[in-house]
């Protein structure tokens, strides 16, 4: 689902992502850092993870 070209709505950011979480879409970045979105609202999101030493910083931890 490619919500910026099929945006028929005019969902801004907050209501694109919580149009995929229904159907379980992930954006690719969370593929990649192994993490999901969990719940979206406009003043916070909620996301789950577990990272994979391969996106740790040079000193061998993460950013929160």
């Amino acid at each position: 689902m490619d919500m910026i070209k099929n945006n028929m709505d005019g969902l801004d950011s907050v209501g694109q992502l919580r149009a995929l979480l229904p159907a379980g879409i992930q954006r690719p970045v969370a593929n990649t850092m192994n993490f999901a979105l969990l719940r979206i609202e406009a003043d916070f999101a909620v996301f789950e993870g577990a990272p994979e030493r391969s996106i740790y910083n040079p000193i061998g931890s993460l950013h929160a």
